[in-house]
Formats: C-alpha cells, sequence, structure tokens
C-alpha cells in the first residue's frame, strides 16, 4: 500500500473525526443541493439548476454520500488509518461541485444577485467551498511524508479547472433543450468535468506509487449504477406527476453512466479493486493472476 494512504501515527482517533466531518459535510449538501433546487424562492435564484451543472450536483451528492458513509467509516476503523485518499476523495469530489455552482453564480450574476434569497444561496456555496477546502487540508496536513506538489501541477490544476468552465459554460442552451440526444450531452459534460477534476485534484495531492495488477468490479457498479439510476427515476417521476417510459429508461441509463463513469475514473484512487498479487506455479516461477487482499 501506498505510503501517501496512511495518517502519521496511525491516528485512529484522528480518522475517525475527520470522516464524521466528511459525513456531516455530505449529508449537508444533499440538504443544500435539495433545498437550492426544490425550494421555490431559492429555485427562481440559482443560476445553476440546470444541466450540466446540475447534472455535475446530483452525481456529487451521491458519489459523497456513498464515499464518505462506506469508504472513509469503514477505512477510519483500521488500526492503520488507511483514509487519506478516500477521505480526501470525499472532500474533493463535493468540492468541484462547488466550484461548479461558483462558474454558474460568476457567469450568470443577474439571476441571484438581485434577491436576497440569491445572496444567501451564493453566501452557502461558498461556505460549503470553504469547508471542503478545510476538511480536505487538513487530510494533506496530516499524511506522512507528504508529496511536494509543484507550482507546474498547481498550474496544471489550474487550466484543468479552466478548461472544465469552459466546458459547461459553452454547451449551447438550444442544443440542451431541443433535443434529447442534447439533454443527455448537458448530463454527460457535467458528469465529465466532476470527476475528472476530482480525480486529478486526489492524485496530485495523494500520488500513487505502486503498479500492480488490479481486478475492479464492472459488473456489480453496473448493476448498482442501474438500481440507483431507477430509483431517482422513480422519484423524478413521482415529483413531476407523470413521465413517459423512454424518460424513465434514459434518466436510467444516464445515472448508470455516471455511477460507472465514476467508479472509472476514481476506483484507483479510492482503492476499489482487488490487487492481482505474483503467486507461485509448479514449474517455479510466478503467476500474476492470483487474487490478493484489497490495498
Amino acid at each position: 500500500m501506498s505510503r501517501w494512504l496512511i495518517p502519521s501515527g496511525g491516528d485512529a482517533r484522528w480518522a475517525l473525526v475527520n470522516s464524521g466531518l466528511l459525513l456531516a459535510l455530505a449529508v449537508a449538501f444533499v440538504g443544500f443541493f435539495q433545498i437550492a433546487k426544490h425550494n421555490p424562492a431559492f429555485h427562481h435564484a440559482n443560476p445553476f439548476y440546470d444541466d450540466p451543472y446540475d447534472a455535475a450536483a446530483s452525481l456529487a451528492t451521491v458519489l459523497a454520500a456513498l464515499v464518505a458513509l462506506g469508504r472513509t467509516l469503514r477505512d477510519a476503523a483500521a488500526t492503520d488509518g488507511r483514509v487519506a485518499r478516500s477521505q480526501l476523495t470525499a472532500a474533493s469530489v463535493i468540492g468541484i461541485a462547488v466550484y461548479c455552482d461558483l462558474v454558474a453564480l460568476i457567469t450568470h450574476p443577474g439571476t441571484w444577485l438581485p434577491t436576497r434569497y440569491g445572496l444567501l444561496l451564493a453566501a452557502v456555496t461558498v461556505l460549503v467551498g470553504v469547508t471542503c477546502a478545510y476538511v480536505g487540508g487538513r487530510v494533506v496536513r496530516k499524511m506522512r511524508s507528504r508529496p511536494t506538489v509543484s507550482a507546474r501541477s498547481y498550474a496544471w490544476l489550474g487550466a484543468l479547472a479552466a478548461v472544465g468552465a469552459a466546458m459547461l459554460l459553452i454547451y449551447p442552451r438550444s442544443v440542451r433543450d431541443g433535443s434529447t440526444a442534447g439533454a443527455l450531452g448537458a448530463i454527460v459534460d457535467g458528469d465529465l468535468v466532476l470527476l475528472v477534476l476530482t480525480r486529478c485534484v486526489v492524485l496530485t495531492f495523494a500520488p500513487i506509487e505502486n503498479s500492480t495488477s488490479r481486478r475492479y468490479f464492472w459488473p456489480w457498479i453496473v448493476a448498482l449504477g442501474l438500481i440507483v439510476g431507477f430509483g431517482f427515476s422513480l422519484l423524478e417521476r413521482s415529483a413531476e406527476g407523470g413521465q413517459k417510459p423512454i424518460a424513465t429508461v434514459l434518466y436510467t441509463v444516464a445515472w448508470c453512466f455516471g455511477i460507472t463513469l465514476g467508479y472509472g475514473l476514481l476506483a484507483l484512487p479510492l482503492g476499489m479493486y482487488r490487487t492481482l498479487a505474483a503467486a507461485p506455479n509448479r514449474h517455479g516461477g510466478e503467476s500474476t493472476n492470483t487474487p490478493a487482499s484489497r490495498e
């Protein structure tokens, strides 16, 4: 296992406290997202209500909750404190979603600036972003033998953030609203920005050093994506008072795509795979297809 995963001293209590902060942050972000999207007063002052901004935030709520409830709390109980990358991923996925929201706030000031609800929405967005940075910073500062992040790496992250903002801004509203394919493209656009930036942030501050063979759990992830997608499609159908069957199918597929893509890009930072360790074969050599424990 990479040494970047271990907080200094193996402080299990520290890991548990930080996991609790992440869980509270994930719950707060989900609540904030739901209020901003569905409360009429905030809805009219919300510049990130539509895709691709909404797609990024929607996926972030699910991923943040899954990571905070699953990986971080499970790893926090480990005696070696294998939590840093999982915790950094949970904080980053919420932070990048907030970044997408800030892009909408900065580029559409006329939507939120004239109203008190809009100002409150902007203030809460900034507060959530600052909290993400604080929790993520706690993880990075606590890691044993922290990697040195060069100015070039920061410049690279800045360039990627600029590209992500451009992808959000240049997606034409007419294309999004003009066809089903355009609406699905807006969802893919938001998902890509969220997940690519999250992966880059995590691997910049907590790089992976080993290069072992890995086995991933694709069938289980696709099944999870279909189940989650179908569940959300039913919720959307009940909220809107009915939905065509084709819309339910497309909504389910869109969610499945987001979760599967999220696993593809974040499985490595989260350690959600099984390592294939070398094992002796009958000729005295080594075989590389023996499953070993997860890193």
